[in-house]
This record gives C-alpha cells, structure tokens and sequence, in this order.
C-alpha cells in the first residue's frame, strides 16, 4: 500500500547544517534509500514513524525494525555508510525484540541508529503491513499506527504514552474529520 506523507514538512529541503553536523533527516532518507535499493525488509518505528502519522516531535535518534534474517545485511550496509555498531545486542524479554545499536559520529556530533529484529509472529506481521509511504526522497516503509501503539504500550515511557495518546488523536480525526 503507498500513501502520500500526511505532514508535507517531511519533504521540505532543510538549510545546510554545519558540515560537522549530521543533519537527521538526511540520514534518515539516506538509511531507508539504501535499505530499498539493498532490498532489505524494514520498516520505521519510534519517533520518526509517529512524525508521519501525526504532527512530528523531536526525536534524536532514528529506530526501524529488520527481518530477523537480514540483520547481517543491514549491519553491513551500515557500516559501509560509516555507522559503528556501540554495543552487543540485546533482547528486550517483554517482546523478544533483539536490540543491535549503531552510531555515526562526525566531529563532535553523532546520530544513534536503533536496529530491531524480533523472533515472534507479530514482528512479521509488523514488517509485512508496513505502510509503503512516498516521499520527495523516495518510498519510506513506515510501521502502521496500531502496530506502533502495540510497540509504545510494551515500553510503555512518558513519551511513549504521549506519543499513543497522539497517534489515537490523529486515527480520531483521519476517522471522523473532527478533533477529539
């Protein structure tokens, strides 16, 4: 299924950050670009999947999930675009979601890239009815809103309810064209 971004901000050029800065949107568009073009199955989630179904949020890091057998792919592709891996993997025991951190650092800036890959039925499911979004820069696979809402309530932080109770609104007013 391919949709048009919601919030047309998203394809906005941004001015040109400091070149010893990692400007977040590039290297997000960048990410998913590589990933389609190395056909790797993922799909956006966190703060910057919630920013195309609602109105976006700060968020200073950019998280997808990755088909279990693909994580050797993607850790390749990573690195060849200059990302790190920080940390050894670890397993959320709440969903069984692997964990595997990167990081591109650039000067005194760095961006924090968070790979997922589950071993349950429902990470499938997530990754095969991923909204197939068009963007300026290209398709952007993005998590659908319950699939976000199902991860945020596991995790369930500050932001995360906040981010749910946005998310709801947004399914409220797509739903009824009022707002809640």
């Amino acid at each position: 299924m391919e949709s048009k971004p919601k919030n047309q901000a998203r394809g906005r050029k941004t001015a040109r950050a400091d070149p010893g800065t990692i400007d977040i949107s590039e290297e997000f568009f960048r990410i998913t670009r590589t990933f389609n073009k190395h056909r790797v199955r993922y799909c956006v989630v966190g703060g910057m999947a919630v920013g195309f179904y609602a109105d976006p949020r700060f968020t200073d890091d950019i998280d997808v999930i990755v088909d279990r057998k693909q994580v050797a792919r993607a850790r390749s592709i990573l690195e060849a675009v200059e990302y790190i891996e920080t940390a050894p993997p670890w397993t959320f025991q709440s969903t069984r979601l692997t964990l595997y951190r990167f990081m591109k650092i650039r000067n005194r800036d760095s961006l924090v890239l968070d790979v997922l890959a589950g071993d349950q039925a429902r990470h499938d499911e997530i990754l095969r009815r991923a909204s197939r979004v068009r963007t300026p820069h290209g398709i952007v696979r993005v998590a659908l809103p319950e699939d976000l809402i199902w991860m945020k309530r596991i995790r369930n932080s500050d932001l995360d309810k906040a981010d749910i109770e946005r998310l709801k609104s947004h399914a409220y007013r797509e739903n009824t064209g009022k707002d809640s």
